[in-house]
Parts: C-alpha cells; structure tokens; sequence
C-alpha cells in the first residue's frame, strides 16, 4: 500500500491510502480507478509549464483534481495527475511515486503531490 497526499500550502487538500498493483490497460474497470476530488484555493493560482501561455484560477473559484496510474515500473508508480476548472484543463502532469521511499512533485508554487509506502502492507498483486 501507498500513501498518496495533495498539499497546498502546507494544508493536506485530499488523502488516499492505494494499492501497489498493475493495472491492465485493457480492463474497462480501469476508469473507476481515477481519484476525483475538487477543492477551493483561498487565493489565486498561476499555473505554468504545461502551456504556452499561463493559466489562472482565482480565490475560491473550484479546481477539480484527478489522479490516476498511468503506467508502473518494478521500483515505481507513474501516477497521471491533472487539475482543471470546469472545460479548461490547467495542468496535465506525471508524478513518480517511488515503493522505497517518500516521492514529492510540486505541481505549481505550493501545490504538492506525495507519496510514501505505508510500513508493513504486504505487496499487492
């Protein structure tokens, strides 16, 4: 099992405990596999790096949140990771959640993904 956590800053947005598997690409289950959330910044946010141009979401305007297993590795997850407002899609992303230890990926300024085994889960197949 992992520990996955969404920060922005420094507050613990969204928390998931997730299994360590494969996921067969092919399996049309797939798709209830993605964590959806939505949250609301208290200030404005300035996404950069996945456009040409920057994005900006202002204070409480909704920001929904999707993370899925895009692919995996022997010693990693490669986690999809996307934040949109309702048809734009600001920022489209991977994050690589290591199995030995803690991973960290700043999406934009303040805003984390993490990751970290949990201690003593058996390995899931």
């Amino acid at each position: 099992m992992m520990r996955l956590e969404v920060d922005l800053d420094g507050m613990m947005l969204k928390g998931y405990s997730i299994p360590i598997c494969q996921v067969d690409r092919s399996d049309p289950s797939r798709d209830s596999r993605i964590l959806k959330f939505a949250f609301h910044a208290g200030h404005r946010i300035v996404w950069t790096g996945y456009r040409d141009t920057e994005n900006t979401t202002y204070p409480n305007q909704e920001i929904e949140g999707n993370i899925w297993q895009a692919s995996g590795e022997a010693d990693a997850l490669i986690l999809g990771v996307s934040f949109a407002v309702k048809d734009t899609l600001m920022m489209n992303t991977l994050h690589i959640a290591g199995t030995a230890g803690e991973s960290k990926t700043e999406i934009v300024k303040g805003l984390f993904v993490r990751t970290r085994p949990i201690k003593g889960s058996p390995p899931t197949e």
